[in-house]
């Protein structure tokens, strides 16, 4: 029927605009009218983050593909299908994404326990520079003494590399009980989503 057809014409535009990151986003629509409300936030807005809504809805899917999009789905199952707010089908899609990234995290977990893989740089600039002079690479594959880097599959390994800066925030990290240093560890998780994505200027600034 038309009705049917318009359904699943909408379901194919808005899965378009989800795989190409395009697809609506509050707080890029906010950040936008901020970045436009006057002369003064929209240099520093420009110079921070030129653009909006497709690296925000790449750090979107870095969450909901994580344990956070499986909470996510259950509320959807327990909410929002009762009330109608969403379909079955798109509460199980939101789990199945949450599983997914998850599984991806856990395979990065024990990649790097296993000292295969290599995140993003640490905080000591020199070792960092030594590092690179004698051919490592930052968010890269090590096997047989060779290194290659699998940065460019952005975004899609963002979960594996969260789970390698996990793997090294619980088990190699040394916080040495200080709140700012396990703070510090913390936050390093997230290092993936900024420095493989577009963000990148936010982080560095």
């Amino acid at each position: 029927t038309t009705k049917q057809e318009s359904e699943i014409s909408e379901y194919a535009i808005q899965e378009a605009l989800k795989a190409t990151y395009r697809d609506f986003n509050g707080l890029a629509s906010a950040l936008n009218r901020i970045k436009n409300s006057n002369k003064a936030t929209k240099i520093i807005g420009e110079g921070l983050m030129p653009f909006t809504t497709t690296p925000l809805n790449i750090l979107k899917r870095g969450v909901e593909y994580s344990p956070v999009g499986v909470a996510n789905g259950v509320y959807e199952v327990l909410h929002d299908v009762k009330n109608g707010v969403k379909t079955p089908a798109e509460a199980i899609d939101t789990i199945s994404a949450g599983l997914s990234g998850t599984a991806i995290m856990a395979v990065g977990v024990v990649l790097s326990s296993l000292g295969l893989i290599t995140s993003g740089g640490g905080d000591d600039e020199g070792e960092d520079a030594l590092n690179k002079l004698t051919g490592g690479q930052n968010y890269a594959i090590e096997i047989g003494g060779h290194s290659y880097t699998i940065d460019w599959a952005s975004p899609t390994v963002l979960p594996l590399f969260i789970g390698v800066e996990l793997e090294r925030t619980l088990f190699e990290g040394n916080p040495g009980g200080s709140i700012k240093n396990i703070l510090d560890s913390i936050t390093k998780i997230s290092d993936p989503l900024f420095n493989l994505s577009m963000l990148s200027s936010i982080n560095s600034a």
